[in-house]
């Protein structure tokens, strides 16, 4: 019987993921191949998270993770909620750079983490959300 469970994932390169990978202490990227969860075999970016009995692996077309966990008795689902955070601050901290940005991370009390992103440009934002010709959001 499998308990491999999929969930919504964020949209990110491989080397997004490796590099959020890399900050999760104790974690692997393990690549791409097939990877066993159970009962079954997962097919996609293969991670090996501290404390899980199986790698969790990102699906490459949609993005999705599945994970085994076994309701939480097989790796604890926060490590992976920081795996999805991470995903996401590299996927945008590698589209700002690719577009020449300067990109700023810092994390607050809460354990989010904001991102300022610098174009270069500066612009004013009137009282309704529209930014003035000439500048974008």
């Amino acid at each position: 019987m499998s308990h491999t469970v999929t969930r919504e994932g964020v949209k990110c390169s491989q080397e997004g993921w490796q590099k959020a990978v890399a900050r999760i202490s104790g974690a692997e990227y393990l690549g791409v191949g097939k990877f066993k969860q159970y009962s079954k075999l997962q097919e996609g970016i293969g991670i090996k998270l501290p404390g899980y009995q199986y790698p969790v692996v990102v699906d490459l077309v949609t993005n999705e993770i599945a994970s085994d966990t076994y309701n939480g008795n097989w790796g604890d689902l926060k490590v992976q909620e920081n795996l999805l955070q991470f995903a996401g601050v590299e996927a945008t901290k590698l589209e700002a750079a690719s577009k020449g940005y300067d990109i700023t991370e810092t994390l607050l009390d809460n354990g989010d983490i904001q991102l300022n992103v610098s174009t270069g440009n500066s612009f004013g934002v009137d009282g309704g959300g529209v930014a003035p010709a000439g500048g974008s959001l």
